[in-house]
């Protein structure tokens, strides 16, 4: 399973409540966790923020405005957004298996999980 790290840009407490892009990824990380996906975040006050050669060779070059970056087994995945879940699902592997249980013909339909219309 990839390794998944955030780091987050600075905020101020009330964005957290009400951008809906962050909402939208905080129900998203949700659901990845509650599905056994393993995600560290770290935001600038965070100890290991800096201690992460990647991240801090990124905020070296582009600075903290070029947050949140998004780290897959160590490797720069994203930068300047969070991920949507579709993404998350994707470096998990899970959208494959997902298309594939898809397409997968279920025991009342013998037409490939397309119906027989």
């Amino acid at each position: 399973m990839s390794k998944i790290e955030i780091f987050d840009p600075v905020t101020v407490e009330t964005e957290t409540e009400t951008d809906p892009l962050r909402i939208a990824f905080a129900a998203d990380l949700e659901w990845a966790r509650k599905n056994g996906c393993e995600i560290e975040r770290f935001d600038p006050q965070h100890k290991g923020f800096f201690k992460n050669a990647t991240a801090n060779a990124f905020v070296a070059q582009h600075g903290l405005a070029g947050l949140p970056l998004t780290l897959i087994d160590g490797v720069v995945a994203l930068s300047g957004r969070f991920p949507k879940r579709i993404e998350l699902m994707d470096w998990m592997g899970w959208r494959q298996l997902a298309l594939t249980d898809a397409a997968r013909p279920s025991e009342q339909d013998n037409c490939g999980g397309l119906g027989c219309g």
